[in-house]
């Protein structure tokens, strides 16, 4: 009897274990695909900002258009500011990404410290059957 609940035990770690192997793994593939949006966010970055260099002079050679030059300025240094914070938010989340990678790693450690011990129990459980 306490040999059944101890293999169900084992059982229900190993399910565990699998269960976070496979967190791991999405979380990993996760904090690929944000590092990559971040290297898309990074080079959009700076072509907007080659793009509003080329827009700086536009305005200096064309001062009757100024007003829509200036317009535009506005709207691509929103833009900017936009990308900024999305690419800050990207930051942050592959920071919690690692953070929650870090987690599931130690809960791994964890639950593989519960299966020794778990195996240790039933070594010395059947020491004392026969």
């Amino acid at each position: 009897r306490i040999a059944g609940m101890i293999e169900k035990l084992q059982t229900q770690t190993n399910l565990a274990v699998d269960a976070v192997t496979a967190s791991n793994a999405g979380v990993s593939e996760g904090s690929r695909a944000l590092h990559e949006t971040i290297t898309s966010f990074s080079k959009i970055a700076g072509s907007i900002d080659k793009i509003s260099q080329h827009v700086s002079e536009v305005a200096a050679a064309a001062e009757e258009q100024a007003a829509s030059i200036e317009e535009v300025a506005a709207s691509v240094s929103e833009v900017m500011t936009l990308i900024e914070n999305s690419s800050k938010e990207a930051m942050d989340s592959a920071a919690a990404s690692e953070e929650s990678s870090a987690a599931i790693d130690q809960i791994t450690r964890v639950v593989g410290n519960v299966n020794t011990i778990v195996e240790n129990v039933s070594k010395e459980i059947s020491r004392f059957k026969c």
